[in-house]
């Protein structure tokens, strides 16, 4: 799922000599501008219904918050996506939440934060049989926190964690994300402005 930032990069065309014996003059610099890639959750859960990757493993998106305080997601093994013993597959168990916690950042932090996946870690319980459920929750406390942690430009990395369920109510899988967030450059308190930063790299 898209973590970051979409860049367009625009350039100017070198002008063509007027003659053989006249140096073309140089083209004027690269100019870079970014926005970030942050469909609305309507347009991301359209998205992903189409996502080959989603549609092969047969993960469904069956709700996101427009807040970006929540968001479920949901998987059934079958024989084309299920493993040997019939199963859910570990990856697709760790599938169901790549990727949310950054976008959910991104919802409630707005676009003066950089917002990265970092890593995740799984710890397996039990076999995923049925439909088992990952819902995902973040609360206004942690989002101040994070604000409060970066407020002077440093980096934070804060932890996600989310129990995967079946139909029972029972804890499949337990999946814990990291993801990092930082102000960016231009909009810390007492900075002198600067270049925009790039999309996810340098400073900021």
């Amino acid at each position: 799922m898209p973590g970051g930032g979409l860049c367009r990069v625009e350039a100017v065309d070198a002008v063509e000599p007027r003659s053989l014996t006249e140096v073309p003059r140089r083209p004027s610099p690269v100019k870079y501008s970014c926005s970030m890639l942050k469909p609305s959750p309507r347009q991301l859960k359209f998205l992903l219904g189409l996502f080959p990757p989603y549609v092969g493993s047969g993960i469904r998106l069956r709700h996101i918050a427009p807040d970006g305080s929540r968001v479920v997601t949901t998987h059934r093994p079958r024989r084309i996506n299920a493993n040997l013993v019939g199963t859910a597959f570990g990856g697709t168990i760790q599938t169901m939440t790549d990727g949310f916690y950054l976008y959910m950042g991104l919802v409630r932090l707005g676009a003066s934060y950089n917002v990265w996946d970092v890593e995740s870690h799984v710890t397996f319980l039990k076999p995923g049989r049925g439909t088992i459920t990952a819902d995902m929750r973040t609360d206004d406390a942690t989002f101040e926190l994070i604000r409060e942690k970066t407020a002077d430009g440093s980096k934070y990395l804060h932890w996600f964690t989310t129990d995967i369920t079946d139909v029972d109510g029972d804890v499949v899988a337990t999946v814990r994300s990291r993801v990092y967030f930082r102000l960016k450059q231009r909009y810390r308190t007492g900075t002198s402005p600067s270049r925009p930063d790039s999309c996810g790299q340098g400073s900021g």
